[in-house]
């Protein structure tokens, strides 16, 4: 019932689309929605309008909700705007029910009480700070300047590749307080699951058991 959630849903979910362009390419022009080249006139339908289509359905599921939980996905069927053509022309069967289709797998039904949880990451870091300058050989390459990770062929700053050649080997001004990176220095952590419960008839929610991870 998160309006985010929803609308994440319903995005991007195209009405129309004919059945036998719903599963493969196809060929001579008959491709599926998954094939943006080739979406105009080839039976693949209309995307729902994020600003109308899109708003409009999640705003109508979570005024149904409202009142309660649904007990079963096909209770979505029930629901004003997302089969009943208000939204986009839906004058067939197949077409009240493709919208619904799309999405009910990606659902589930049930009280309000779910449980969810939490991963607490906790770390123990020695923080340089005081304003001081940290120089490290990052690419060990004997010089103080700018790291290539190409170089030492490893991703030294963590953001997936290593091809970057111009990583700066001096922390200036290192504060207290503040995870600078290449100067700061994580000393150990550990992980804590928490399970935590909601009470649907107060709102609040209660912590049912937790407990550490080890790597």
């Amino acid at each position: 019932t998160s309006s985010d959630v929803l609308k994440a849903l319903f995005a991007g979910v195209r009405g129309g689309v004919n059945i036998k362009n719903a599963g493969n390419d196809g060929t001579a022009g008959n491709a599926d929605d998954n094939n943006p080249a080739l979406k105009a006139g080839s039976g693949c339908g209309t995307a729902l309008d994020y600003n109308t289509d899109v708003t409009n359905m999640s705003s109508a599921l979570i005024t149904a909700s409202s009142s309660a939980s649904f007990s079963t996905r096909g209770q979505l069927a029930k629901v004003a705007k997302l089969s009943d053509g208000s939204e986009i022309t839906q004058n067939t069967d197949a077409k009240k029910e493709e919208i619904i289709g799309k999405i009910v797998n990606l659902t589930k039904a049930g009280p309000l009480h779910d449980s969810i949880a939490i991963i607490v990451l906790a770390q123990a870091i020695r923080d340089v700070g005081g304003g001081v300058a940290v120089y490290r050989d990052l690419d060990q390459n004997g010089v103080i300047g700018n790291a290539n990770e190409t170089l030492l062929g490893d991703d030294i700053n963590g953001d997936g590749d290593a091809s970057d050649t111009s990583i700066p080997e001096t922390i200036a001004n290192c504060i207290y307080g503040t995870y600078d990176p290449y100067a700061d220095e994580v000393m150990a952590e550990h992980k804590i699951v928490t399970i935590v419960q909601r009470d649907p008839s107060t709102g609040k929610w209660r912590i049912q058991k937790q407990y550490y991870l080890d790597d």
